[in-house]
């Protein structure tokens, strides 16, 4: 498939996850209206996500999407007329090895992909695709996503779950 095929392709499913994104958002925000959680993460539990973090930032991608990268970071740096905001998101791209976001990222700055030199492989350009296809398909399995989308049968079966299984206490809304 063509380049401009798969950017077709990415930026639907782009929009695809932030809609429903969106929706996630209102339904997270009714989820913690009405389940607390009655354990909190002990500090070696924060002490592992953080080194997780850490161990992710030095597993970055190597070759063609570094190239994309360096170029992009030129263009959103802060210090060279770019936002914190894109720069960070550029940086986020390059660190997901997400190249479909890295060229879709490079079109906002007018940057020609073909003067670049750099021609990416079928492979590269299908897992950003399916990447964010799964991402999309994560936000579906959230348990606010789960407890919105439930009828009231559903939902009295989900409360006992999720205060026996999950340690969620139920507050119902008053």
């Amino acid at each position: 498939m063509a380049l401009q095929k798969w950017l077709y392709k990415y930026k639907y499913l782009q929009a695809e996850f932030d809609e429903l994104s969106d929706i996630n958002e209102s339904y997270i925000t009714e989820f913690d209206s009405i389940f607390q959680l009655e354990t909190s993460k002990t500090e070696a539990d924060l002490k592992e996500e953080l080194q997780e973090s850490i161990e992710q930032d030095n597993n970055l991608p190597t070759g063609k999407s570094k190239d994309l990268y360096k170029q992009l970071s030129k263009h959103a740096h802060p210090d060279k007329g770019g936002s914190a905001e894109d720069f960070i998101e550029v940086k986020d791209l390059y660190r997901d090895d997400n190249v479909l976001g890295l060229i879709s990222k490079a079109e906002e700055y007018d940057i020609d992909i073909n003067e670049l030199n750099i021609e990416f492989e079928e492979a590269e350009l299908e897992r950003s695709c399916i990447d964010l296809e799964n991402k999309c398909n994560n936000i579906k399995t959230t348990l606010a996503w789960e407890w919105a989308n439930a009828d009231d049968e559903t939902k009295d079966r989900l409360i006992i779950y999720y205060e026996k299984a999950l340690g969620l206490k139920y507050i119902p809304n008053k």
